[in-house]
């Protein structure tokens, strides 16, 4: 379940604005989108004193913070970034688990869209999305769908899938405050997998917060298990 890598899983379902390969860093514009988007990693193990100096310049000349995404395993550059009193926040973990394991299946409540619609954007703008992640969603170059959650002909919970190379990758899972804990977020995974499945996919991946404790015992319950995770580390330059 390691391959593709859960960091090329995240890089391709919710591409950044602009990239460019700098210092042995991926730096990352800050184009809105969420941390996700805008935060530089790591290219090469061996990051050096200088290598995050020169970064950190970067960050400066765009009048902005320094924000690195680090995967479990960055040791040596966690231990740099603990040097240069870095802050750490917002650990995240990757969850996945075979399609054929889960009970996937097609929901009539559930409709599938090519982009996100008004319904969609509605939805998400609850939970502070902004054009800023509508836009990260139309530059996904992969096979994607935008789904929407009906009861009583009003949208009540969304999210959006990418396929990427055999995973399907989903993003924005939400529903309404006041339909939580009715089955809206499993049912809507259940049919991103059944749609993947179309598409040859063989495993259904997401990203959640370790903060995010119901969610995560929701994706344990059906099944997911952690198979990686990464944390932001920031610094105000």
């Amino acid at each position: 379940m390691r391959s593709p890598c859960p960091q090329k899983l995240l890089n391709q379902s919710w591409p950044a604005n602009k990239t460019q390969a700098l210092n042995g860093f991926l730096y990352r514009d800050k184009a809105g989108g969420g941390r996700r988007t805008e935060a530089a990693t790591a290219l090469k193990l061996n990051i050096s004193l200088d290598d995050i100096a020169a970064i950190e310049e970067r960050f400066l000349a765009e009048k902005r913070g320094a924000l690195f995404q680090v995967w479990e395993g960055e040791t040596d550059f966690e231990a740099l970034l603990n040097q240069q009193n870095y802050r750490h926040e917002d650990k995240t973990y990757c969850l996945s688990m075979p399609v054929d394991q889960f009970d996937a299946k097609f929901f009539p409540e559930i409709s599938e869209h090519p982009a996100p619609t008004s319904e969609h954007k509605a939805l998400w703008e609850q939970c502070d999305m902004s054009k800023h992640h509508f836009a990260t969603m139309a530059r996904v170059t992969h096979p994607k769908t935008s789904l929407v959650f009906r009861k009583n002909n009003i949208a009540q919970g969304a999210c959006f899938a990418v396929i990427v190379d055999d995973h399907i990758v989903v993003h924005a899972l939400f529903s309404k405050a006041d339909q939580r804990n009715q089955g809206i977020g499993s049912a809507l995974l259940k049919h991103a997998a059944q749609w993947g499945k179309k598409s040859k996919a063989k495993h259904i991946s997401l990203f959640v917060e370790k903060e995010n404790v119901v969610a995560l015992g929701i994706y344990k319950k059906l099944g997911m298990k952690i198979i990686a995770h990464y944390h932001y580390r920031l610094k105000e330059l």
